[in-house]
């Protein structure tokens, strides 16, 4: 009786794996090319695509651009998505995806002419369909990163005006109106993005900065204290905190705040040439000049800070200290 349930078993199986691969075989092509991405096979679906775009479906073609995003060949997924495109010009879908991808090969690249490509395809995007809601929020990352304030307190009014409010849009708009010295409107945005999310650090040191242009500097320098003990977690807190604190002439404080930033992000240049600085100025040049030569290997232009410790040293009068600095400047290449 074992034996025949032995054999029994075994003649499931057999027939299941038969069917199984009768089953592959009846599959369509398409079916077969979903069937490869559902198992993450990336690789053999392009091969099993190549020379056939045109009598592929949109379907079949979309999960080709997608297998060579996964394989991150993304200057491959941009043809397909082209390709795509060029099938159907008004389906705005493509071009945000081309958006995306065009912002992938910026950030491998580096090379701007990819960035304002991806700019170009998210505006044709809302062109195409005003209430697709990413490539607004697409746009206003790129601008409120990049410096383009002006563009970006466009793009984030626009985003209001359709979308209605929005914490990330108040918290951005906090941020472009104060670095571009907008202070009355920096003051209410930041104050309504603080409002709406007190536990983003961000926005206290920009409506602070707001309060600093305005000359109000005994609401700023309380408002600056206060956070910096509230958000010891927070990177740009404390860098921010920790300048602030050096142009007051509070070394030890600065010195803390950069401690703190550090302890987050050993790689935050700021924090590494404010450390430096400030034990500099606490008269600790031996511990300031591992932060210094840190510094300027995160970034070789910081290497003007330390050149201008080792002319401090050299004046001074601290030669054999003046040494060692100079002696480890070639650390920074």
């Amino acid at each position: 009786m074992k034996l025949a349930g032995v054999i029994l078993i075994l003649s499931i199986y057999t027939v299941s794996g038969f069917a199984k691969g009768k089953l592959l075989k009846v599959m369509s092509k398409n079916e077969k090319i979903e069937h490869m991405y559902n198992q993450k096979k990336f690789s053999d679906l392009i091969d099993f695509m190549a020379g056939d775009w045109a009598s592929s479906p949109v379907q079949s073609l979309s999960l080709l651009a997608s297998s060579y995003k996964k394989l991150k060949q993304t200057s491959q997924q941009i043809k397909v998505l082209e390709f795509l495109k060029a099938k159907n010009e008004k389906q705005y879908i493509w071009y945000y995806k081309l958006g995306v991808a065009y912002e992938s090969l910026f950030s491998e690249t580096q090379k701007k002419a990819h960035q304002e490509t991806a700019i170009k395809n998210y505006r044709k995007t809302i062109s195409l369909n005003g209430n697709f809601k990413p490539p607004y929020d697409k746009l206003l990352q790129i601008f409120a990163t990049g410096g383009n304030l002006y563009e970006g307190r466009t793009i984030a009014t626009g985003i209001l005006n359709q979308f209605g409010p929005s914490v990330k849009v108040s918290q951005s708009l906090c941020k472009m109106y104060s670095l571009d010295g907008y202070i009355q409107e920096a003051k209410n945005y930041c104050s309504e993005a603080i409002e709406e999310n007190p536990k983003f650090g961000d926005s206290y040191m920009y409506l602070a900065n707001a309060y600093l242009d305005q000359g109000n500097k005994v609401v700023a320098k309380k408002m600056l204290s206060k956070a910096g003990q509230d958000f010891p977690n927070s990177e740009y807190v404390q860098v921010t905190v920790g300048d602030f604190n050096f142009s007051e002439g509070l070394y030890r404080a600065s010195y803390k705040n950069y401690k703190r930033a550090l302890k987050i992000n050993k790689l935050n240049k700021h924090a590494q040439v404010g450390m430096a600085q400030s034990l500099f100025k606490l008269s600790k040049p031996k511990r300031a000049l591992a932060h210094y030569v840190e510094a300027c290997k995160i970034d070789p232009r910081l290497k003007k800070e330390f050149k201008i410790a080792i002319g401090s040293l050299l004046n001074s009068g601290q030669n054999k200290m003046y040494s060692s600095y100079e002696s480890s400047l070639f650390k920074c290449h």
